[in-house]
């Protein structure tokens, strides 16, 4: 930007010398121009100042798997000075403007490490006793493939209520691409215990609430 600068100036200069004017009329005329030029650029000027920002600040790092709000959310490939790429789970490949990802709201799975904690809720009848039900579920638990290991899952109540106890069970997560994988096997794990038990899965009370309405 400098070089371009100096380099502008000795334009004009030449101009002025070569045309015998006053400068004044050329720098009029050349903020002119460089305000329809700047028009022209500005959404590249935002791009390039918003990914030299997010160099600055690092709220994600390539290989980290991000959530940005109402964009995208993937694995970082890429991050340029203009553009950020994703690859989502699906594999598709996301390009972003790096102006639209500094004005959302980033939600990094990756850091400050890869594992997290995440929560599937379950709505058993209220004639079940919730020492049983806690206990149920915590076996039912154990010995999982894709949860992390040495972290005991954690089953507490979430809401109570004449149409069910509903248990929200909280585990972690290894990774963010592995997330379905693991709610998908406490899914199965949980059913298949209770299946056991002879104990059926009700609507929690939000979902009897939607129906009735």
């Amino acid at each position: 930007m400098f070089r371009v600068a100096l380099f502008m100036v000795a334009t004009l200069a030449s101009l002025s010398l070569f045309f015998r004017q006053d400068l004044s009329g050329f720098l009029t005329g050349s903020g002119l121009v460089l305000a329809v030029l700047g028009f022209a650029i500005r959404n590249v000027v935002a791009d390039t100042f918003s990914g030299l920002a997010l160099g600055l600040e690092a709220p994600f790092r390539i290989g980290d798997w991000v959530s940005i709000d109402g964009l995208a959310q993937g694995r970082v490939q890429d991050i340029g000075w203009r553009t950020t790429r994703l690859v989502t789970r699906d594999s598709t490949y996301v390009i972003l403007p790096n102006s639209q990802i500094s004005r959302q709201r980033i939600t990094n799975f990756s850091a400050p490490r890869p594992e997290y904690r995440d929560h599937v809720d379950l709505t058993l009848p209220v004639t079940f006793p919730v020492a049983e039900a806690c206990r149920l579920i915590g076996t039912a638990l154990e010995g999982a493939q894709t949860i992390v290991p040495g972290r005991t899952p954690e089953v507490q109540v979430a809401s109570f209520s004449p149409q069910g106890i509903t248990f929200r069970v909280k585990y972690w997560v290894p990774r963010h691409d592995l997330e379905i994988a693991c709610r998908s096997e406490v899914y199965s794990r949980i059913d298949a215990r209770l299946r056991e038990q002879g104990v059926t899965l009700m609507a929690g009370p939000a979902a009897i609430s939607a129906l009735a309405s």
